[in-house]
Formats: structure tokens, sequence, C-alpha cells
């Protein structure tokens, strides 16, 4: 009901503004008639001009009538035709305020050619915003409640049944798994929220980046041992003034990921490097290849390969991590080097 009012409001805005116009335009071309009536009065009045066979009423009457018809002609084709390409933006605007994302103009050359390209640029935009908020809203309840549902019933089994105590203990490390994942999970919406709002750096504070690499990989220690992972580390000793906390959250989301999409048994690769004014981070896998046109998008909010749907995930994670990093001056990319997927941070010293 809201959007139908509302529809009939915009409509109305319309036909109200498209009247204003065409009477504003209609009102000129007669006052300049009715200027051309007056200056002709003067002329004839003085004698400068005389028609043999018209008087002056006649002759009066004769240009007001003119006037009249060509006024309302060129208002007619003024209204019809000029106006109708702000009407189509406005009809365009309307429609994406009641949540008509699909909605296209068709671009032709002229005035609103910009205005056009601009819009559907907008509307292109809104769609996609749309689309992704949908799939997280979807992919996010299932991720939520997997889990749950899973934890749940273990709990349930333990309760009631006998069980030996090697599977108890298997159930456990089950459910400690998943909680792991609902923390992860939780924590990186949290933070996507808190980032979001924040403009500027803060609790900047001198430590040694190698130090908290190290940590990061000892953390995920039992994820990298499941899947029988090798490391391969070559980092040198950096000190760096950032966001201590801020940048723990990037590398576990980055190693977390290499582990994610690293088959069993394959190599983590892990390179601290100093260059001029800044540092490099690069944490690589033997993962799938993401596609050349897709390696921006895993940085936009809620984005997730198509291959990698099966994986466990919201596509938050590396938005976070975009984020942080750009909150700190730097830079990331996702790169293929050879048969491996490389994450690259360059961030800078101070």
């Amino acid at each position: 009901m809201r959007e139908i009012t509302r529809l009939s409001d915009d409509k109305r805005t319309r036909r109200q503004m498209r009247g204003v116009i065409i009477l504003f335009s209609f009102g000129l071309i007669v006052f300049s008639q009715a200027a051309a009536t007056v200056l002709q009065y003067l002329l004839f009045h003085v004698g400068i001009i005389r028609h043999p066979s018209l008087t002056f009423v006649q002759s009066a009457l004769l240009v007001g009538g003119v006037s009249v018809i060509v006024g309302t002609l060129l208002s007619w084709f003024f209204g019809r035709y000029v106006l109708r390409p702000f009407d189509a933006l406005l009809r365009g605007m309307s429609g994406l305020s009641v949540g008509k994302y699909g909605i296209r103009l068709r671009e032709r050359r002229g005035m609103y050619l910009r205005a056009y390209k601009t819009f559907n640029a907008l509307a292109a935009e809104l769609q996609s915003v749309e689309i992704l908020r949908s799939d997280f809203i979807n992919n996010f309840s299932h991720e939520f409640k997997t889990p749950l549902v899973s934890m749940q019933g273990l709990v349930s089994l333990m309760q009631h049944k006998q069980l030996p105590e090697e599977k108890k203990k298997e159930y456990l490390s089950i459910i400690e798994e998943e909680l792991s994942r609902l923390s992860m999970m939780t924590t990186n919406v949290l933070n996507m929220t808190k980032l979001e709002s924040q403009g500027i750096l803060t609790n900047v504070t001198r430590f040694n980046l190698s130090e908290q690499l190290r940590t990061c990989i000892l953390l995920l220690e039992k994820a990298w041992g499941d899947k029988k992972l090798s490391l391969s580390i070559d980092m040198e000793e950096v000190m760096i003034d950032a966001n201590e906390d801020f940048l723990k959250q990037v590398w576990l989301n980055l190693l977390d990921n290499a582990i994610k999409y690293s088959p069993i048994g394959a190599t983590i690769g892990l390179s601290l490097s100093l260059a001029e004014n800044s540092v490099v981070v690069s944490v690589s896998n033997e993962g799938e290849e993401i596609p050349e046109a897709e390696r921006e998008k895993i940085f936009t909010k809620f984005y997730q390969v198509a291959s990698s749907a099966k994986k466990s995930g919201n596509g938050i994670g590396l938005s976070v991590v975009k984020r942080i990093v750009m909150l700190h001056g730097g830079s990331v990319a996702a790169l293929r080097e050879g048969d491996r997927t490389v994450l690259r941070i360059v961030l800078p010293t101070a």
C-alpha cells in the first residue's frame, strides 16, 4: 500500500512539474507576442507602419491570434518532446525509490545523455548491492544455522546416550570447531561494522611485525596441522608503527583463507620483506586459481567466488582485510604466480 501511494505521489509530482513548465513556456511565448503587439500599436500610432486594408484592431487581433496559435503549438511540442526525456528520468528515479533496481534508461544522444548514463550506472550499482545483500542474508543465515543445529544434535546425543569416551571426545572436537567458526563469523561482522564507521587510524603503536606473524601461525596451528599442510616462511625482522589489533585480524584472516583453500598436504607460503618506505607481506596457497576478472571483487563485502561456494565463509573476511589496510594507508592485491594464489599486502613503515 505504501509503495502504491508513493508511486501515485511521484506521478502526481511529475504531472504537476510538467504542467508548470508547459504553462511557463506558454506564458513566455504569449507575453513575447503581446509585447510585439504593443510595439505594433506604437508604430501604428505614430504612423511608421500603415496597411490600407486593415484597421489597428484587426491587425492586433491577427497578431494576437497568431501568437496564441504559435504559443500553443510550441508549448505542446516542448512538453511532448523536449520534456519527455526529463519525464523518463523522473519515472526512473521514482522506480529506484521503491526498490525497482532493474530499471534502465535508453541512452540517446542529446543534453540528457550524461544524466542517463549516470542514472544507469547508479541503478546497476544499487542492483549489485541489493543482490549481494540478499545473497549475504541467505548465506549468513545458512552458515549461522548449520553449526547451531549440528552442535544441538551432538549435545543431545551426549546427554541421552551412553557413549564411549572416544565418541565423546570426537563430538567435543566437532563442537569446538563449530564454535570457532561461529566466533570468527561473528567477529568479522562486528569488525566490519566498526571499521566502516571509522575514518582515521587510532591506537598506533610500534611493535615487532615478524613476531606478530609468528604468533598468528601458532594460533592456527591446529587448523593447518589437521590438513597436514607445510609452511614455507621467509621473513625479515621488521618493526612497524600501526594498530596492532587491527593487523592481527588481517594476518589471521589471510592465513585462515590460505588454510581453507589449500588441498591436504599442500604448502602455505608466508613472506615478509622491507621495500623503500614500505613493508610487503605475502600469503600464498596452492588452491584453485581465482579468475582474473574476480580478483578485485573478492575484497568486496559479501562477495564470494562461485567456485568457493562449497567452502565455509560469508564474504566478509577479505573486505575486513582491505578496510584495515586502507586505514593504514596501504594496498592489497590478489595475484597468480605460477601455480599459487598470492594475497599481497603493502604497508607504509611509518
